[in-house]
């Protein structure tokens, strides 16, 4: 099973990484967002709404404040149209993720 995390790259790249090694560990192939500094921007927009497309489910992590940027929330639309199941987090301060209901 395939799992999408949708992120803010400019957010603590750590908590990606964990929430990507905790889906991993549960045995799913997991597609995360991580700096590309040579590839343009839209590119790895488009990319990613392909990755989205493949996902059997989205994992979105919120920011540290609990909000989401603009570009992680027209992933989030576009996950919905494709009527992909999407789970919310947030970073705690226990290091691990508190699901958003």
């Amino acid at each position: 099973m395939n799992v999408c995390i949708l992120a803010s790259l400019e957010q603590d790249r750590d908590n990606i990484q964990r929430l990507a090694h905790a889906y991993m560990q549960k045995g799913y192939f997991v597609i995360y967002p991580f700096p590309k500094p040579d590839v343009p921007r839209q590119t790895i927009f488009l990319d990613y709404l392909r990755n989205i497309d493949k996902a059997d489910k989205i994992a979105v992590l919120t920011k540290s404040d609990g909000t989401i940027g603009d570009g992680v929330a027209y992933e989030m639309a576009f996950a919905e149209y494709l009527v992909k199941p999407i789970i919310i987090f947030q970073p705690n301060e226990n290091g691990g993720f508190t699901k958003v209901e």
